[in-house]
């Protein structure tokens, strides 16, 4: 990824959402200016390790802080996994794989090998249940 070919708007999302530090703020300034690692140790009057381990950190954050931004929120998936059902429902992974291997169960679909819930049906499934 070359900092110095992003756009402006793309740098200002960067900044806001990356948290980067002081120092690694200054070396994606650096960066972005289309300095060299050498140039960037040298203003900072850090080693090139040191530079190059901050660069990767903040390669690693501008990632995690894009995938957030395109993570879809789980009450808008159409279908969740058997993980994410557990997690909105509060019910069980185990509890989830035994009432979905029940052949009438109305809330699975697979796709291959892989068990979804639909979520609306799902929710519609708990709404009506006293008990699980």
């Amino acid at each position: 990824m070359k900092f110095s070919k992003l756009t402006k708007p793309e740098l200002e999302e960067i900044m806001k959402n990356a948290n980067f530090t002081n120092e690694e703020a200054e070396v994606f300034e650096l960066l972005v200016a289309d300095k060299s690692l050498e140039e960037v140790s040298q203003r900072l009057l850090i080693s090139k390790t040191t530079t190059s381990r901050r660069v990767a950190t903040i390669k690693e954050k501008i990632e995690r802080s894009q995938a957030m931004i395109n993570k879809v929120p789980i009450w808008e998936k159409v279908t969740l996994t058997i993980d994410e059902a557990a997690e909105y429902s509060n019910i069980g992974v185990n509890k989830l794989r035994e009432i979905t291997n029940n052949p009438r169960c109305q809330f699975v679909m697979y796709v291959g090998k892989r068990r979804l819930i639909k979520r609306k049906e799902f929710e519609k499934y708990i709404a009506e249940s006293i008990e699980i």
